[in-house]
């Protein structure tokens, strides 16, 4: 039972969600809609091979799913393409790279002062910094590069939030994520996090006093400088692009090698058992079961639900391949994937379940794109306070969160790595097989299996992606069955293929330049140093005027203060040297101002 302010708080947000979801889930009169696949927000364009049911009376329309709400989820689509689809052009339409969300001119401002405070307070520990990798609403990622006294230098990611968010719901939600990464310590496709050396606070304490800075809020993780999947796969994209643009005869739609597609999946799969079975945990099982696992995937009877909520090509990172001198190397040629930004994820627990508020603020984690059935169902629009109440039996598929839930969001990243585009939206409902009628299983990647333009992509891989797609989580394919469909596709070797598939990873996988160090165009010059900047670009490119210093600041961490670099622009050799230069370089041209700063 509520209390009456808490009921009036739930009713608020009961109403706020079911119309969101609603709406979320209506049919645009065009049909269907699948962004194209390019850096940030992505803009909406009709799907090739895709239409909806324009009547009720439609045959497509009339199949329904088998439950007690035969209206839930989005309407059914017919299968045959509409004219104009028919006859589209099958390239890529690729849109200009964007900032990420959250990424306005207004909090970048904020975003230089956390980068400043940051690296004050920081540097002093050996941390070298580099520069800024990215920025949202939540927080912000800079890489630094630690010289431990004995030891190798390496380069690490601290994660910080935004100076002007700092409060104790802050806190919770920095100490929250540090406790998940800590629940996945050892996990070889979830990302690791790194603890702070035992009295380093105090002894910040002792230096700055009231001025320190609260090493708690502050989440060291490993540095993967091939990036995140979406941006390594931009580059393959792009290069289509170049070519599609530099040909006058068309241009055939590029496609990823089946093999990297299947070990993409078999990466993903593992990060879901380690969300399923945390290495944490797995010492409380007996031997046999630790060996099932490992060896055939198969979880135990009791798993954790660990909810990611934010499985997406862009919080997932691309590792580094074996080298070959390791024994028994698992990812000799293909770099290993891991699952990052636990920012989100949730143990949904009896505590949340039987929790009315809790429970319906699960429907808006994540991103829209994103959303799982679980989360967007029509069934939620029955339930009046707790699915698990929900007569005769429960919900079957509102708030039902396991592990299937982050198999879904796998198999809609697997939709966007197979068909380089973003997830349709709204996501439509397909029956999984033509024959079907009597059980009918609805599965939103149904577009795979049918779409003749993807007829050179794997038939057991496209279909295996439609059943991890399935609407009902308790029809989703279990773990065991889809470890053994990809390491039997696997298992199959081809030397050619073999060959193909290095000299395409060695081309868009590739090894990146090391880190170039910004700092005083970053922080003291106010560089726009966004995350896909390279060594190619003269720092005039990104360089913006710096904003008047107010007089109660320090004059050297002014633009063109001491210590702070000169107020105009570099020539093009002062990009290699950007670590090293002295601030008061010659090279700084103090007549000339930088030039207006252009969005690509």
């Amino acid at each position: 039972m509520l209390a009456p302010l808490e009921e009036v708080r739930f009713e608020e947000l009961k109403r706020t969600a079911t119309v969101y979801f609603r709406d979320l889930r209506k049919d645009s009169s065009t049909g269907q809609k699948s962004g194209p696949w390019h850096s940030g927000t992505p803009r909406f364009t009709t799907s090739p091979g895709i239409s909806r049911s324009r009547n009720r009376s439609d045959a497509g329309f009339k199949q329904r799913s088998d439950g007690p709400f035969p209206r839930r989820g989005p309407r059914i689509i017919s299968l045959e393409p509409e004219p104009q689809d028919t006859s589209r052009s099958a390239t890529l339409e690729l849109g200009p790279r964007k900032r990420r969300r959250s990424a306005t001119p207004e909090n970048y401002e904020n975003v230089v002062k956390t980068a400043r405070f940051a690296s004050k307070q920081i540097e002093a520990l050996d941390y070298r910094y580099v520069k800024i990798l990215g920025y949202g609403g939540y927080g912000i990622t800079i890489l630094y590069e630690m010289t431990p006294i004995e030891g190798k230098r390496r380069f690490v990611v601290i994660k910080a939030p935004l100076e002007k968010d700092i409060n104790a719901k802050v806190k919770d939600r920095v100490d929250k994520e540090r406790q998940m990464l800590a629940n996945f310590e050892g996990a070889k496709h979830i990302t690791q996090a790194h603890s702070w050396p035992e009295g380093l606070q105090e002894l910040l304490n002792e230096r700055d006093g009231t001025d320190a800075a609260d090493l708690g809020l502050y989440i060291i993780l490993d540095y993967h400088r091939r990036g995140d999947l979406q941006n390594a796969t931009q580059k393959f994209v792009d290069a289509h692009e170049r070519r599609r643009k530099e040909s006058k005869e068309p241009v055939e739609r590029p496609l990823l090698p089946n093999r990297l597609l299947w070990h993409m999946f078999d990466c993903l799969l593992k990060g879901v058992i380690d969300m399923a079975c945390p290495p944490i945990d797995r010492k409380n099982y007996a031997d046999e079961e630790r060996g099932l696992i490992k060896e055939s995937a198969l979880l135990p009877e009791t798993t954790t639900n660990y909810i990611h909520f934010d499985l997406s090509p862009d919080n997932v990172l691309v590792g580094d391949p074996d080298q070959p001198e390791e024994q028994n190397p698992r990812h000799p040629i293909v770099p290993p994937l891991l699952i990052s930004d636990l920012g989100l994820s949730m143990d949904i627990n009896d505590g949340i379940r039987q929790d009315p508020i809790r429970i319906w603020k699960t429907r808006e984690r994540g991103k829209e794109l994103y959303y799982t059935p679980e989360q967007f169902t029509s069934e939620w629009d029955h339930v009046e306070t707790l699915p698990a109440d929900l007569q005769p039996t429960g919900a079957r598929i509102a708030g039902n969160y396991t592990w299937k839930t982050n198999l879904f969001q796998v198999g809609m990243i697997m939709w966007s790595m197979i068909t380089l585009r973003w997830n349709p939206q709204p996501l439509l409902a397909w029956a999984l097989d033509d024959d079907d009628q009597q059980t009918y299983t609805r599965t939103y990647g149904g577009w795979l299996t049918r779409n003749p333009r993807l007829s050179s992509v794997d038939d057991n891989l496209r279909r295996l992606v439609a059943e991890c797609m399935i609407e009902d989580p308790a029809r989703r394919p279990e773990v065991g069955y889809v470890h053994e469909t990809i390491q039997e596709a696997l298992s199959i070797t081809d030397d050619q293929e073999k060959i193909k598939l290095r000299t395409f990873v060695d081309k868009f996988y590739c090894d990146p330049p090391e880190p170039i160090r910004v700092p005083d165009l970053m922080l003291r010059a106010w560089l726009e140093n966004r995350f896909w900047a390279d060594r190619r670009r003269a720092p005039e490119y990104y360089l913006r005027r710096a904003p008047d210093v107010p007089a109660n600041e320090d004059p050297r961490e002014a633009p063109g203060g001491q210590g702070g670099a000169r107020e105009g622009v570099a020539d093009q050799g002062s990009v290699q040297n950007q670590g090293n230069a002295p601030s008061n370089d010659s090279r700084w041209n103090e007549s000339r101002s930088p030039p207006e700063y252009h969005s690509e």
